[in-house]
């Protein structure tokens, strides 16, 4: 998991989720909607994900750093949870 930095510029994760799938020599997108879900197989569409992800990725923080953000967000919220009760 990536984190993408706060206060970025738009991006293309914005649009919604979206899962990449490759199967032998089929590739094909899963894109997620508030009422639905669609799947495609057409180059086209496979390859803008593709192009997104590639995007998303030389965005995101590296791994190491993305895993010390969330577990530190983790333990703030564990500790002020805790003090609530």
């Amino acid at each position: 998991m990536r984190v993408l930095p706060q206060g970025g510029d738009a991006h293309p994760g914005l649009a919604g989720p979206f899962t990449l799938y490759r199967a032998t020599r089929k590739q094909a997108v899963l894109v997620e909607a508030l009422t639905g879900s669609t799947i495609s197989t057409r180059a086209e569409d496979v390859a803008a994900y593709a192009s997104a992800r590639d995007r998303l990725l030389s965005l995101a923080m590296p791994g190491r750093e993305s895993a010390e953000l969330i577990d530190g967000t983790r333990e703030v919220l564990c500790r002020r949870l805790k003090a609530e009760r």
